[in-house]
């Protein structure tokens, strides 16, 4: 049993923040499992000509391409906090880096490296468990969205997942109605959400003041 736990912490941290050899293929398996949730967070998100996107925890970079690619004059920034994904997801837009529309950083949600209200849209895919603190860093994402800027987040809600990301983060906020009461309790407005594919993507926009 201690074996297993020990593995399943482990298992965990690299799914967090991929590191090493290990993290090169946990990142690029992530890469490809993940490509029906950045369909759908794309679909919720609904981005428009000339939206700046934040992404935190970019991982390979599939989904900022992806984002870039929906129209016109689309740009995307981004934080990841494993070198091993910053290193992937930057061979994989090179060509939008060297044009300037993309920017993928090092670094956390807990401190982004952005002005404030700086983005149309900031999109989150099976992040959210490994944020250290999420009740202050939504409000970090906040700061960064312009007012009635739209915070979007995906999970995988199954008992398994669901079991394992309570254990071993302390939290139980990670069923649909949790996540919106989360989104709802750190000031978030006009929250809504949808069960597709097995996945839950939510949102909520930064309050303008005029809701």
């Amino acid at each position: 049993m201690a074996l297993k736990e020990t593995f399943k912490g482990l298992l965990w941290g690299q799914l967090g923040r991929p590191s090493g050899l290990g993290g090169r293929i946990i990142g690029r398996l992530m890469t490809s499992s993940n490509a029906s949730a950045h369909d759908l967070i794309l679909e919720c998100a609904a981005v428009e000509a000339n939206d700046r996107v934040l992404e935190i925890g970019f991982g390979g970079g599939a989904l900022a391409e992806k984002a870039l690619a929906t129209a016109a004059g689309v740009t995307v920034r981004g934080v990841d906090p494993s070198e091993v994904m910053v290193k992937i997801a930057r061979d994989r837009l090179d060509g939008a880096i060297r044009e300037g529309s993309a920017e993928l950083e090092l670094g956390d949600v807990s401190s982004l490296p952005y002005a404030d209200e700086n983005f149309e849209k900031a999109l989150s895919v099976h992040s959210i468990y490994f944020w250290e603190d999420p009740v202050a860093s939504l409000a970090e994402v906040q700061r960064v969205l312009v007012p009635g800027g739209l915070f979007i987040v995906t999970i995988d809600p199954t008992e398994q997942m669901q079991g394992m990301t309570t254990k071993l983060t302390g939290s139980d906020r990670w069923s649909e109605d949790a996540l919106i009461g989360l989104l709802e309790y750190c000031g978030l407005v006009e929250t809504e959400s949808t069960f597709e594919g097995g996945l839950v993507c939510a949102w909520g926009r930064a309050s303008s003041g005029d809701f």
